[in-house]
């Protein structure tokens, strides 16, 4: 199944197409076709207007009769405002599904110039006391009622930042929606960028409740909440994970585990930015597999749930492999920099100096925070 071409609407100025960045796209130089939020709706780019906010969006209608949407949050991946336009993360995806797709980049891009924003703003542009997020859900159902889909068979897919604002958003739906989060933010009064969003008046005071996204997961019990978690990733791991499991009361457990309401999904890739270590688009079916099952998970036997974990890591196994390859020198074998300034040679007095080098951590938040991860 190819990806479908995208129509940018009768009112584009120019037909430049959307061009690709790895596994999402860009809008870049048009116009989209605005949405009035009741019209039937095609696959197309579209910018539509809920509570004062613009959101922009691109949609692809399935075309197979399926009645299931995968709605896509644009994470923080793609640098602060967007002055080449919008992004949409997981477009792609669409050569791997027969459901309807939906991406939506983050408005708080473009009110304050930063990376991300996790849909956490007020409506209006801070002057509705309403969060962001409830609006996103407005224009998701607005999306789904045009399209004849119903409440129970929309599914967030989406990361970081966009797994946040997707479990935000689920509150908003409810009615049996699912969410399938990676490595999300799931206490932003512990990320770096928390205290200055708040102090500038960026953030719903909602999100002041340490607890928040966490007590959605807890509290929403008509939903489905799929969280999967690099147990590589410090930040994500200790930061985030840990503390999920001691609200919810649960042992942090290897591999896909389903309690309740919740299905956690740990995995370990190491890697130089283990935050990024998650899906890639062929691995999509295996994703929509285990959603599809999740009513009655116990009856997948178990070595197929191994396996899916075992491909996620292998598949990252053998990344950095091939990365540990190509900066080899082919005759000698030597490890050598890419494209590196040669170095000044150092005097001897620096020779026998040593510095003590910190742990780094990684991912969105990383603020020289480290632990260690405990064993489970």
């Amino acid at each position: 199944m190819s990806r479908p071409s995208v129509v940018l609407g009768k009112t584009a100025k120019s037909s430049v197409p959307l061009l690709q960045a790895s596994e999402a796209v860009w809008l870049k130089g048009c116009a989209e076709q605005e949405w009035d939020g009741k019209s039937p709706i095609c696959t197309g780019a579209y910018v539509s207007s809920f509570d004062g906010i613009d959101f922009h969006m691109c949609f692809h209608k399935s075309g197979s009769g399926s009645r299931r949407i995968l709605v896509s949050l644009t994470p923080g991946a793609y640098g602060n405002g967007r002055n080449e336009g919008p992004r949409f993360s997981r477009w792609k995806y669409t050569d791997e599904t027969d459901s309807s797709v939906l991406c939506v980049d983050d408005p708080m891009a473009y009110l304050y110039g930063i990376r991300y924003g996790w849909f956490g703003g007020k409506a209006g542009g801070g002057t509705d006391g309403s969060p962001m997020w409830e609006s996103l859900g407005k224009l998701i159902l607005a999306v789904c009622s045009a399209s004849g889909i119903e409440e129970p068979d929309i599914v967030f897919y989406s990361s970081s930042s966009g797994g946040t604002a997707s479990i935000l958003a689920s509150s908003a739906i409810g009615i049996g929606c699912t969410v399938v989060a990676i490595n999300p933010q799931l206490c932003l009064t512990l990320s770096t960028r928390y205290p200055g969003y708040m102090r500038k008046g960026y953030l719903s005071p909602l999100l002041k409740d340490p607890d928040y996204i966490l007590d959605i997961i807890k509290e929403h019990k008509e939903n489905r909440y799929v969280i999967m978690e690099n147990v590589a990733s410090a930040v994500d791991y200790n930061r985030y994970f840990i503390r999920l499991c001691r609200h919810l009361s649960i042992d942090p457990m290897y591999g896909i585990t389903h309690r309740s309401n919740l299905v956690t999904w740990v995995y370990n890739a190491p890697s130089p930015e283990p935050h990024k270590a998650m899906d890639w688009k062929t691995f999509f079916p295996a994703v929509e597999f285990l959603v599809d099952r999740l009513d009655a998970l116990d009856s997948v036997p178990g070595h197929m749930l191994e396996m899916f974990t075992a491909l996620l890591e292998e598949h990252h196994a053998a990344q950095r492999r091939i990365a540990e390859l190509e900066a080899k020198d082919p005759v000698s074998g030597s490890s050598v920099a890419v494209n590196a300034a040669p170095k000044a040679k150092a005097s001897g007095r620096r020779k026998r100096r040593k510095k003590r080098q910190k742990p780094q951590a990684h991912g969105p938040d990383s603020g020289g925070h480290h632990e260690k991860i405990k064993e489970n």
